[in-house]
């Protein structure tokens, strides 16, 4: 919204907003060093995607800045419109989690925001079903907006809740298996994006985090296989090749040492150590 100064000219928001990853750092208040760390680790990644979201989609802006106080800008000393937003920004404490995505069947125009406190309390989002229990829809909503920031035990609980009612619902199979993942739960993380390649078998996102499961849990044959099928469905997957190039070192290295065991074992065939390690290897190999 436009407003006249003074001299009767019109004010225009001025726009010059900070990097994600620098909104991100001060909401974290943690050193750049750390980020970093994070960053290389995949710790960030959804939480950095929210931010620039909310960035583009303007809901961060001087209106939700902690330091626009009854419209003034106590850095900058002065009353800036508050579409506006600058290098300075650092979101509201209410406005850290917003979640900006359209409530589920709605219009992104006309669905509003909605928000997550910090408690775990969600507003009324109007799709409360029968004596105030929520639908599965807001169930998911809320278990995708938890899962966002980063909660990922609490999602996790949201997505059990829809599944007890949906259990074939592909998106809340999907979101559950990469929070299982991120949690070290790889077996159960595995069950679940199996369950939902069964509903979809032509999800290469699903085929991609199924082969960084097996990854986790060593069986290289068969995380090389989800990942080429991952690529047969969707070629421009960064992820997907990085996971195919590690798996084909890995299945390379598995079959070079194997060779050596049988080696070993063929000059002494009651050789434990070597019949175990021999055993490892052929898990790895899916033989």
């Amino acid at each position: 919204m436009k407003h006249k100064n003074k001299s009767g000219n019109e004010n225009l928001p001025i726009w010059d907003p900070p990097a994600p990853a620098t909104v991100y750092i001060k909401i974290k208040d943690i050193p750049y060093e750390t980020f970093k760390t994070r960053l290389n680790q995949g710790l960030v990644t959804t939480e950095l995607d929210q931010i620039r979201y909310r960035l583009e989609r303007r809901v961060y802006c001087c209106g939700t800045c902690s330091k626009y106080v009854d419209g003034y800008c106590v850095v900058t000393s002065s009353s800036p419109e508050p579409g506006g937003i600058c290098k300075a920004f650092v979101p509201k404490p209410e406005f850290v989690y917003t979640d900006v995505r359209p409530a589920f069947g709605k219009d992104e125009e006309d669905s509003g925001f909605k928000y997550l406190a910090e408690g775990g309390g969600q507003r009324d989002t109007g799709e409360a079903g029968a004596g105030g229990c929520k639908s599965p829809e807001a169930l998911y909503e809320e278990g995708l907006a938890l899962y966002k920031q980063g909660r990922l035990k609490m999602a996790l609980g949201a997505f059990e809740k829809v599944l007890a009612e949906k259990p074939g619902h592909f998106a809340t199979l999907f979101y559950k298996g990469v929070a299982l993942l991120k949690l070290k739960r790889y077996e159960d993380a595995l069950t679940a994006f199996e369950t939902a390649l069964k509903l979809n078998p032509d999800h290469a996102a699903t085929w991609a985090n199924k082969g960084a499961v097996l990854v986790k849990l060593e069986r290289f044959q068969e995380a090389l296989e989800a990942f080429e099928k991952s690529l047969n469905l969707n070629p421009v997957q960064k992820n997907a090749w990085d996971g195919k190039d590690a798996m084909l070192v890995q299945v390379r290295r598995s079959r070079k040492a194997l060779e050596t065991y049988e080696r070993a074992l063929e000059a002494n065939p009651e050789n434990a150590a070597a019949l175990f390690e021999k055993g490892k290897l052929n898990l790895k190999l899916g033989e």
